[in-house]
């Protein structure tokens, strides 16, 4: 009766608090009402992103020797979001944070991604060579919005788009204005 006992315990508490669970997954938003994935996107300067990005951003200007960005920088937007990944992790644990910026100057556009376990990606692409474009927004969105970039990367033999993700504020609305007028303005000159 004890082992019996011990063992639907531990079944009890692997399911409670395990990160592979559906309450881990589910559990803490069903209290607090938020939605699973809730992003917060602001402009910034580029000296105000996030610790995570700043040393990203430094090997790319060294590898891509972009000179000084901060002189540089038109315009620098970040997305702060939780990723949960294939396989959630527990209620207590909380979603590893993932952080994206973007940042334009006179010709380029880069965009960084760094994740919690500190694993990051840069794209670096010339702005002559880049589109952007908003698809329509689904119903059940939740405030979330992306636009693609789609440009022909460095270090790239083909033209790609990368999804940079938004919220639903004003800040996303005034970074996707001032991103078409930019290459805007590129383009004509």
């Amino acid at each position: 009766m004890v082992c019996i006992t011990a063992g639907l315990t531990f079944v009890f508490l692997q399911a409670r608090f395990s990160p592979f669970s559906r309450y881990g997954q589910w559990g803490p938003w069903a209290v607090a009402g938020e939605g699973p994935r809730e992003r917060h996107t602001r402009l910034c300067r580029i000296t105000d992103l996030d610790d995570r990005l700043l040393p990203l951003l430094e090997d790319t200007v060294h590898r891509y020797s972009l000179g000084d960005l901060r002189a540089a920088t038109k315009l620098c937007c970040e997305t702060r979001y939780p990723d949960n990944g294939l396989l959630p992790r527990g209620a207590y644990v909380g979603p590893a944070p993932v952080v994206e910026a973007c940042i334009l100057t006179e010709n380029l556009v880069i965009i960084l991604t760094a994740h919690a376990e500190g694993h990051g990606v840069a794209f670096v692409g010339r702005l002559q060579q880049t589109m952007v474009s908003e698809p329509p927004r689904r119903e059940d969105s939740d405030g979330e919005r992306e636009i693609y970039v789609r440009s022909a990367w460095l270090d790239s033999t083909e033209s790609s788009s990368y999804p940079f993700p938004l919220d639903d504020s004003a800040a996303s609305r005034e970074f996707i204005e001032g991103f078409r007028e930019i290459l805007t303005a590129t383009r004509h000159t």
